[in-house]
């Protein structure tokens, strides 16, 4: 008996020759207080914060934070109430993407699946079981799933994903003072072919990917109070390189990160808990660490926990022109094919700008269901 297949063509347009960002959450930087259990965010203009604006407030103690900008949304992980949580850039609309969760930690969106990965990681567990989880961005589907990877017998912070290489990076150790336990591996985003691109770490806390520059940068501290071994350091990528090279040093205890490709800087927390009084700190030294000069971005009177920056210090600021690639159509000649059939698909791309496109690519899809998914 001959069966008919079913195909869905999914078509996109890859513009290389420029990219437009959102106006509400560019030249922002976004950071999560937990003493004080709030979100805030500021406009970011090189030399100082100013306008220091509440988005949500009533959180039990909000630690990593993480934007997905095409969808206009922020998301955050409150460990106390074992929730991810989002809202709109503006703060407005919160609402409980995944619920239940043990402690978690890290968070990042896979942009191209639509996918929030995360780290459920309870710090005093016996033993530790550190695990990493994903689930779907909108929080339409509750079911979360375990990625692939071991439970770990570490204490999982930071992650980050590469979703053009589909890989998954993340941080972990014993979480015991004075040691040398700390890690950063990277999987597949299935979890599978785990390799370790930096050993003999402290306790890092949290990473990121400078994907162009092929880097991974992130903090480190011993945890030890008044020590002032807190480190912001990087290494190669792929881990070829194990040379792990030191952008700050001297800090007190670094949590989050983030990195402005655009003005090559790097910014972190730095928030030391047991001060008194309290003086969280966001700071920023150079990319590459050729200058070691450590520039105080704001200092508050609280403990800080994880920063992020708005797109426009990730890609190219927007022109005056640019284009505006759109698609007509795309149809088929057939939606159902038997055994030898084929069909014709046909679909225009218009430039709906106001400058020239010269370099796009058009990418089709093919999926087994309307769902595309990019292991397909």
């Amino acid at each position: 008996m001959n069966k008919k297949g079913f195909v869905f063509i999914f078509v996109s347009v890859l513009l290389i020759c420029g990219i437009q960002t959102f106006s509400e959450a560019a030249n922002k930087i976004y950071w999560t207080d937990a003493k004080t259990g709030k979100i805030q965010q500021a406009n970011l203009d090189g030399t100082n914060i100013e306008d220091i604006e509440d988005l949500v407030l009533g959180l039990a103690w909000p630690t990593y934070i993480t934007l997905d900008v095409a969808g206009k949304k922020i998301y955050w992980v409150d460990p106390p109430r074992g929730k991810i949580q989002r809202a709109d850039l503006d703060g407005n609309n919160v609402e409980d993407v995944a619920t239940g969760l043990e402690w978690p930690t890290g968070i990042a969106i896979d942009v191209v699946s639509r996918k929030i990965y995360w780290a459920d990681s309870p710090p005093n567990a016996n033993p530790l079981r550190g695990k990493i989880q994903r689930a779907d961005l909108d929080g339409n589907n509750v079911n979360v799933e375990d990625v692939d990877v071991a439970t770990r017998s570490a204490v999982i912070t930071g992650i980050a994903l590469d979703v053009v290489s589909r890989k998954i990076y993340w941080a972990d150790s014993l979480l015991v003072p004075n040691s040398r336990t700390g890690k950063i591996q990277r999987a597949d985003l299935d979890g599978n072919n785990v390799e370790e691109i930096a050993t003999g770490l402290a306790f890092p806390t949290d990473i990121v990917l400078d994907v162009v520059g092929k880097k991974i940068y992130w903090v480190d501290s011993l945890l030890v109070p008044n020590s002032r071994t807190g480190k912001i350091q990087r290494a190669d990528l792929d881990g070829n390189n194990v040379n792990v090279e030191e952008i700050a040093t001297g800090l007190e205890q670094p949590t989050g990160i983030a990195i402005d490709v655009v003005g090559k800087k790097v910014y972190w927390v730095d928030s030391p808990p047991n001060a008194n009084p309290l003086r969280g700190k966001i700071q920023r030294a150079d990319l590459d660490g050729n200058n070691v000069n450590v520039e105080d971005i704001a200092t508050i009177p609280s403990f800080l926990q994880d920063i992020v920056l708005g797109p426009s210090s990730q890609v190219r600021p927007p022109v005056e022109k640019q284009p505006d690639l759109a698609l007509e159509g795309p149809s088929a000649s057939k939606t159902t094919l038997s055994p030898g059939e084929s069909f014709t698909l046909s679909v225009s791309v218009v430039n709906r700008g106001t400058a020239d496109a010269p370099s796009t690519t058009l990418r089709y899809y093919r999926s087994i269901n309307k769902v595309l998914s990019v292991y397909q």
